[in-house]
């Protein structure tokens, strides 16, 4: 299935499914804006703006500097903290649901 490009910045093609993922990370307070054509083209203009930056910001080489390479270790590890603390709230979720349920299978079999 072939991807729908939507915009194409410095030769590189934003698909639809890309901007998907960026409306995703918008705020709760303005998702439900989602479904105004206006809101959601502007929400592209932003979207096409933050990659015409980051191709700007490649070209004069920030990537080469310290405060990038800091920034981006502060990155990785907020985002391991963040997938690390979804991963056990997952699975406590489940042991107490698990466990809920058991309970409620001892108490139905009057076996609790």
């Amino acid at each position: 299935m072939e991807q729908k490009i939507i915009a194409v910045v410095a030769g590189r093609e934003i698909k639809e499914s890309d901007f998907e993922k960026f409306l995703q990370n918008v705020p709760r307070e303005q998702q439900a804006y989602l479904s105004n054509p206006q809101f959601r083209q502007q929400c592209l203009d932003q979207f096409v703006a933050l990659h015409m930056f980051a191709e700007l910001g490649g070209e004069m080489k920030l990537e080469e500097t310290e405060e990038y390479q800091e920034m981006v270790e502060n990155a990785k590890r907020d985002i391991l903290a963040q997938m690390t603390m979804r991963e056990v709230m997952t699975k406590i979720i489940m042991r107490s649901t698990s466990s809920s349920l058991q309970k409620e299978r001892l108490f139905a079999q009057n076996i609790f």
